[in-house]
């Protein structure tokens, strides 16, 4: 550290211990911020010191319009107190997290409140009123005062049968669906929660650390800190324990399921000791839960299978949302068959042991980096299910070296030994670089994986040149790790993460020499050589060179299936989605949708019709149906997609919308004028409400909305619109492109309808050079674009010039579609007008 750091260290340690000191800390702490704006969070420690006045009854909050009356609960989230409103007398429950808010954060935390505010479910306690208290800078939260037992105790004290503990858990299945509808994840589903009225109406609490789905990086309305997350980590599912920041509904799945497990069987899935989170996170990572039935054995079978099967590891193993997990309830509480089966067989299990094996470093310690930062860069050592309890035997003191040095770098991380400072992913795994240094000389498998762990995750936060260091000195330490057992395991890393960096810089050509060579060091690794072989494909087609790409998308789909490559391997799916999408980018529809249809009809028999996969192909495959102008049948299947999808990942999740644009589209062009009309007003209001005004999605559907308005005769509106658009487009850096080819063509064809020839030729120049530069002039959209264009010359005579590129456009058009397609029928009629015009 030089000097200046030293010293800038030393005034922002006595400005800090200044704040601390002072009775006034609010013009003390605004300064801070204004001094330092990238150093806000070091100020969430004097959080704690304001509510620390709060914990008496004679010291409580001010808040206007209301008269605290006393605490009735405290947590790792925050002090809840009893009010009473001023004008009405109405008792209301008042939260107040514990932790200053930067301005990003305050308008975040504003923001979501809204969200939350327009929850009005019957078994959700309503959340009326979000401000920050004055001269203490915390926000709070007014929410429905709800008396009620803890879920947990009722079903205990009331002894209900499992069918009453049921009936009672599916109203927490109505409200969680309900939220999840409206783009909302709870993430701290626990019977602490719950509560149960004298009436028998369970309310679910605190959806005031809930977040909105899409958005789950930030989490302001959590206000945790890393080491309050043991409270609720019974309840956590895998992906949330690991930090993951693109969460989904089914994570909420997974702690329903938990509590159903507890109301049943009185214990919870795992044993959990608090004192020992890494070992926490482990059992819930890698562990198999206690089979329900061994805690209670008077648990139904089919019950069983149910509540485990909301529990699986694996987000797409489990039920796809509250709706499914209440739909086999229902059907077991009917006697009805249930839409699972157990997976508790011996070899299921036997299965699961040895994948635990292999996955200890990457899973659990992976998953502490996640807990501290919110990210996790897996790196996968993949080994043969047949080797891998030989190799934890033999590598057992290396994984235990390997924990007891990332619980060492961890301790830095723990508030007692930081001066009001919360380490971010980035200082961590500097610190952790640093200590490798001196701590591990002479211990080359360990210093191996941590330092590949490392590369990765340098490469995940963009710090590339850090990465590439980390990854040349493991390159260094191979030679030393020839005799090791996972030898491959080490050596595969290492390329693979170099190669996500060429992609990511553009380095096509050395890429490829790459991959080229990692494939063929792993002929006899099938896994590992596949996930090259994808890898290798993307980069073909990211220089262009669809051919290749098409070659090995073809081995991959057509490799012979084995255990370990089956149907439902994600690099053998992902190869199968990637060889359809490259044909549809082609414009070889027909093509296209063949695969598609084939993709779809695997992944139904694999993961069933609600799964999100087969949400993605049906999508996929539903949009080809519209570049063929099967648009009845492209709306029936995005209604089905936006059903599911709004049912898994809630109604404003961006897959959602996503969706929505393109039902819009088939709307739009099957002339469905009314029902769009009032379909993009809703649809635009949403996507600039959750995903802002500038975003592409929201500028294509702007571009849509433009489109209608033409259609319908509004053409100034129209005009204005398209211009805007484009304006957007260039304000988010994007001047040229395939984002453009539709927006360019839709205001050329606008102005050439308008008599406003001439710039009306410049726009389509722009987008012919556009699309030749992307796509080339053999792709489908050239052909329709130049049709276009050849129409406009038309109308300035200039016949020679038109003559070419209609007929072009006309045989091509043909070509794809066939002669009865009205973009074919469309393209003979211009060469008619043509010939009449000469």
């Amino acid at each position: 550290m030089n000097k200046g750091t030293n010293n800038l260290s030393e005034e922002i340690a006595r400005r800090l211990e200044e704040i601390q000191k002072s009775s006034e800390k609010k013009s003390l702490i605004e300064k801070f911020k204004n001094d330092f704006p990238d150093k806000i969070e070091w100020l969430n420690a004097f959080s704690h010191d304001n509510a620390k006045k709060y914990q008496s009854s004679k010291n409580v909050p001010e808040i206007n319009g209301f008269q605290i009356q006393k605490v009735i609960g405290m947590g790792a989230n925050g002090k809840v107190f009893l009010a009473t409103e001023n004008q009405t007398g109405e008792s209301f429950a008042i939260k107040i997290p514990l932790q200053l808010l930067s301005e990003d954060q305050m308008h975040r935390f504003h923001h979501e409140s809204r969200l939350l505010s327009s929850l009005t479910h019957k078994n959700i306690a309503q959340v009326y009123q979000t401000g920050v208290i004055e001269n203490s800078e915390l926000p709070y939260i007014v929410m429905e005062y709800v008396e009620g037992e803890n879920i947990f105790y009722y079903c205990q004290n009331h002894t209900l049968t499992s069918q009453q503990k049921v009936k009672l858990f599916i109203q927490i299945l109505d409200a969680i669906q309900y939220a999840h509808n409206r783009g909302i994840v709870h993430r701290d589903i626990k019977p602490d929660n719950i509560l149960v009225t004298k009436d028998q109406q369970v309310k679910l609490l605190d959806f005031g650390i809930a977040t909105a789905t899409e958005n789950s990086t930030q989490q302001l309305t959590q206000l945790t800190k890393t080491g309050q997350i043991v409270g609720t980590l019974a309840y956590m599912s895998p992906e949330q324990v690991s930090g993951l920041d693109t969460l989904d509904t089914r994570a909420d799945v997974y702690s329903l399921g938990v509590v159903l497990y507890q109301l049943l069987s009185g214990s919870l899935p795992f044993k959990i000791d608090a004192n020992q989170i890494f070992s926490a996170i482990s059992k819930i990572i890698e562990d198999l839960p206690t089979k329900i039935t061994a805690a209670n054995n008077s648990v139904d079978s089919e019950l069983a299978t149910i509540v485990h099967h909301s529990i699986e590891k694996k987000a797409d193993n489990r039920y796809q949302s509250a709706n499914e997990f209440k739909r086999d309830l229902l059907n077991w509480l009917n006697d009805e068959p249930i839409s699972v089966k157990s997976n508790y067989t011996l070899w299921y299990t036997l299965r699961h042991l040895a994948r635990k094996h292999r996955a200890l470093f990457t899973g659990t310690i992976l998953a502490i980096l996640g807990l501290i930062s919110g990210l996790v860069f897996a790196i996968s050592f993949a080994v043969k299910e047949q080797q891998a309890r030989k190799i934890a035997e033999t590598n057992a003191l290396t994984n235990q070296r390997t924990v007891d040095f990332i619980n060492e770098i961890f301790s830095s991380a723990d508030p007692e030994n930081v001066y009001g400072e919360e380490l971010t992913v980035l200082q961590l795994i500097d610190n952790a670089e640093r200590s490798l240094e001196y701590q591990l000389q002479g211990e080359t498998e360990v210093e191996a994986r941590i330092r590949t762990t490392i590369a990765g995750v340098y490469a995940g936060l963009n710090q590339t040149e850090s990465a590439l260091k980390q990854l040349e000195k493991v390159r260094n330490l191979l030679p030393e790790l020839k005799e090791v057992q996972n030898y491959h395991d080490f050596y595969y890393a290492v390329n693979f993460i170099e190669g996500k960096i060429n992609l990511a810089l553009n380095n096509t050509n050395e890429n490829i020499e790459l991959l080229n060579q990692l494939i063929k060091e792993s002929e006899n690794y099938p896994v590992d050589k596949h996930q090259a072989q994808v890898a290798l494909a993307n980069t073909y087609l990211q220089a262009g060179d669809v051919d290749r790409a098409q070659v090995l998308l073809e081995e991959i789909t057509q490799a012979p299936v084995s255990e370990d490559f089956p149907l439902n391997h994600i690099s053998r799916l992902f190869a199968q989605n990637s060889y359809a999408l490259l044909f549809d980018k082609l414009g070889n529809y027909k093509k296209s949708k063949e695969l598609y249809e084939k993709n779809l009809i695997s992944h139904i028999e694999f993961y069933g019709e609600h799964h999100m996969q087969t949400l993605i192909i049906r999508n996929n495959l539903a949009t080809v149906e519209v570049r063929m102008g099967n648009t009845q049948r492209a709306e029936e299947m995005f209604r089905k997609v936006i059903e599911g999808k709004s049912e898994i990942l809630g109604e404003y999740h961006l897959s959602t919308m996503v969706s929505k644009a393109n039902l819009l589209s088939v709307l739009v062009t099957s002339e469905q004028f009314e029902l769009a009309d009032e379909y993009s007003k809703q649809l635009l209001a949403d996507l600039e409400q959750h995903i802002g005004e500038l975003h592409p999605r929201t500028l294509d559907v702007k571009n849509m909305r433009a489109y209608l308005l033409e259609d319908m005769g509004q053409l100034s509106e129209a005009e204005q619109l398209y211009r805007t658009t484009l304006k957007q487009y260039s304000e988010n850096g994007i001047v040229k492109g395939p984002e453009l080819f539709s927006l360019q063509n839709n205001l050329a064809m606008l102005l050439m309808k308008e008599e406003k020839l001439d710039e009306s030729k410049q726009i389509f120049a722009e987008l012919l050079e556009n699309i030749e530069e992307y796509l080339g002039k053999e792709h489908i959209y050239y052909a329709i674009f130049i049709g276009n264009y050849g129409e406009l010359l038309m109308k300035l005579k200039e016949f020679k010039a038109a003559k070419p590129l209609l007929q072009k456009s006309h045989d091509k058009i043909v070509e794809s579609f066939g002669e009865n397609h009205q973009r074919s029928i469309k393209a003979k009629k211009r060469l008619e007008q043509l010939a009449q015009s000469e």
